[in-house]
């Protein structure tokens, strides 16, 4: 607190972060997220899942599992708890890769709140997450929640969250408890807004199925050095003068008094454990590959069991 104010400090419009994510041509594209955005995020986090999860562990310091790589934004949440005042435990894909060796380490580690993928989730659900008395705390996101874990996770009794958002919302745009028997990402957080639209971007009526749109002051400038894209994915917004949505790809359904329930995507793009995946990426860069003639990639298996498969061509007298 004593040190001089820097000449050069950043305002709240500058950029926090630039995160790469997929793109059609074969070229990853850099998300510009503001450190407004990342604040409005972080401040969300602190009102809606600090206080409960210090309740169910009664204790006001915690301690946090940081199970994300650094190339996903997933991350951003995990250390967001050091805002709290609470210790954040980095643990890499060596012992993260190992269930037994894992749970052993959030044992040992005494940690309360476990923030992962259900990818990662329901493996170690498998080998008796569930049945320990900590973590007290669940925190899933970054890809489809499957009904089974949901089920599981509300028969356990355990505090859980369900977080939806893609990288364009800084990284979450809509959480869900875990209670109740239909899964759901449930509402937008405070101060953000969902729309789902048809293709002239109308709402469609309650119980319909429409693309969602997301607007507020989490949403990225756009995308680095890619104004065409941008222009395609954020959106004016017909509701709010002056307001951009961020078109999200994915197809859901209201239930009223339940929340969004997420029904797939309304283009090619697929998520692999997590990770978001531009099929048409993968074609360009195999079809960069001497002696490969054509290329077709898609998605064998479902949710945790999900594999991206490349089928090839091969050029007249290549092997």
């Amino acid at each position: 607190a004593a040190a001089p104010e820097p000449a050069n400090a950043a305002g709240p419009e500058n950029l926090a972060y630039l995160l790469h994510t997929s793109g059609t041509t074969g070229r990853p594209k850099g998300v510009e997220v503001t450190r407004a955005a990342l604040g409005h995020l972080i401040a969300h986090h602190r009102a809606l899942l600090f206080p409960p999860s210090e309740q169910r562990a009664q204790s006001t310091h915690l301690h946090v599992a940081h199970t994300a790589s650094f190339t996903f934004d997933a991350a951003l949440d995990q250390l967001s708890w050091l805002f709290g005042g609470h210790t954040v435990h980095v643990y890499d894909a060596a012992v993260t890769g190992d269930a037994l060796a894992f749970l052993d380490a959030l044992a040992e580690d005494g940690i309360d709140v476990l923030d992962s993928t259900p990818s990662l989730a329901g493996v170690l659900v498998e080998f008796g997450l569930l049945q320990l008395p900590a973590p007290s705390t669940l925190i899933l996101g970054g890809e489809t929640l499957p009904a089974s874990l949901w089920h599981d996770v509300v028969a356990s009794g355990k505090l859980a969250w369900n977080l939806y958002g893609p990288t364009e919302s800084t990284v979450d745009a809509v959480a869900a408890p875990v209670a109740g028997q239909t899964p759901t990402i449930g509402r937008p957080l405070a101060g953000l807004t969902a729309h789902l639209l048809d293709t002239d971007l109308q709402p469609v009526p309650d119980g319909e199925t429409g693309e969602l749109y997301l607007g507020g002051p989490q949403l990225a400038r756009g995308y680095r050095a890619h104004p065409i894209e941008t222009a395609t994915r954020f959106v004016a917004d017909p509701f709010t003068p002056g307001g951009r949505l961020y078109r999200t790809g994915d197809l859901a359904r209201w239930e009223p008094g339940v929340g969004y329930l997420l029904l797939g995507r309304a283009d090619d793009q697929v998520e692999i454990r997590g990770q978001r995946v531009e099929p048409a990426e993968v074609e360009a860069l195999l079809h960069e590959v001497p002696g490969v003639a054509g290329a077709v990639v898609g998605v064998q298996g479902r949710d945790e069991d999900a594999s991206l498969v490349a089928h090839v061509v091969p050029s007249r007298g290549a092997r």
